[in-house]
């Protein structure tokens, strides 16, 4: 796997390479964006964690978001150098799905203690029927350890609707505080659980509003 946990700086072809993201995405779906409102107006210490339908779903969050996103990434991607290059320098970094990668946990902490902005699935993989499923902990994780804040996003299309550009919309969801999902009254693993949880359900009711354009 080819990924140097060394750096975790914002590469400059991040910036370069924005208008061909957001041509990627607007080739592929037509995109409707509903509270952008509810993005901080710093950038800071901040997870964005959305449900997963497409590979496309970075490419879409990144082409309708005001700051760099480091992405975490399935580390199979990573495993052809061409690939890695690329990835790597549009933010992205692998996590071994399955097992408790400790180099992906340690490298997202060390984005966000610098100040910098987390972007992940928390289903850990994507969902072909497009219907958000349960959360596993490592958001949760990330959240407690750094002391971020959670920006929930939902990503809403109608799997049925095989066409050319189908009709997609990304939801920007009011911030979760960090003393909103750790309040201390139970046990870390309990904790660890709730937060997860309630993260996950608040993409699910984002979710759940679908085409419609209340800003959630």
């Amino acid at each position: 796997m080819h990924f140097d946990y060394n750096r975790k700086d914002d590469r400059g072809l991040y910036k370069i390479a924005l208008p061909l993201i957001k041509a990627y995405a607007d080739v592929h779906f037509s995109i409707s964006c509903y509270g952008k409102e509810n993005i901080p107006e710093e950038k800071g210490k901040l997870i964005i964690a959305c449900n997963h339908i497409s590979f496309a779903d970075p490419a879409v969050i990144i082409s309708h978001f005001p700051y760099s996103i480091h992405f975490i990434a399935k580390s199979e991607l990573f495993e052809n150098p061409v690939t890695a290059f690329f990835l790597s320098n549009l933010n992205a970094f692998p996590v071994r799905r399955g097992l408790s990668d400790r180099d992906a946990l340690k490298y997202a902490c060390k984005i966000l203690d610098d100040n910098k902005i987390l972007g992940i699935f928390p289903e850990g993989r994507r969902v072909r029927s497009a219907v958000p499923e349960k959360a596993k902990r490592g958001v949760a994780f990330i959240a407690r350890r750094t002391g971020a804040d959670v920006l929930p996003v939902s990503l809403y299309l109608d799997p049925k609707e095989d066409v050319f550009r189908p009709k997609l919309t990304l939801r920007f969801g009011r911030v979760l505080k960090n003393s909103e999902l750790f309040d201390g009254k139970n046990d870390k693993s309990e904790e660890l659980q709730l937060a997860s949880e309630k993260i996950m359900n608040t993409i699910e009711k984002l979710w759940e509003k679908k085409h419609g354009n209340s800003c959630g």
